[in-house]
């Protein structure tokens, strides 16, 4: 195991993620820099706002490839929601903030991807999405325009109610 609060210089009840251990393998620097990552995403900070502190994380698909290492952080919280940092080959990130209850304050939630998104420097243009529907849930992504960005947010409804929204992009 491997404590994601490793190393940080922030004070512990500053820090959402001190002592929180992630189970699963992984390289430390690895999961230093994705733990890091996280902690400063504006996101992350919505879902605490929406979830309180993560109670668990998980390492998932960890790999080494030729074009790097590569895996997905997953942060569990008490009421059932997930946060996610997805790093794929060959240089992609994604950020996902879901809750099977959905999203008591649907505005809320696209205000807050809507803002982290454009953190990130990312101009997504909001007013056409591509559309998916699997089974009873429709997602919809909206891309940044400068495809050399490879820019998206992306927003995903069950049953009509708002669960999943989230942004990725190349590095």
């Amino acid at each position: 195991m491997t404590i994601c609060g490793h190393g940080v210089s922030q004070a512990a009840s500053a820090d959402p993620l001190s002592g929180l251990e992630c189970r699963g393998k992984a390289d430390h620097d690895w999961l230093q820099q994705s733990r890091d990552s996280v902690v400063k995403e504006s996101l992350f900070r919505f879902a605490i706002e929406q979830a309180g502190r993560p109670i668990s994380c998980e390492v998932k698909d960890w790999s080494i490839t030729e074009e790097g290492k590569f895996g997905t952080l997953v942060y569990q919280f008490k009421n059932g929601a997930t946060y996610s940092l997805e790093s794929s080959p060959p240089e992609t990130l994604a950020y996902a903030f879901s809750t099977s209850n959905g999203f008591a304050q649907e505005s809320k939630a696209i205000s807050s991807i809507k803002k982290a998104a454009a953190a990130k420097g990312l101009h997504v243009d909001w007013t056409e999405p591509q559309i998916e529907k699997s089974g009873d849930v429709e997602t919809k992504t909206f891309w940044d325009p400068n495809e050399a960005v490879n820019g998206r947010a992306f927003l995903s409804w069950k049953n009509g109610q708002l669960i999943s929204i989230g942004y990725g992009m190349a590095l």
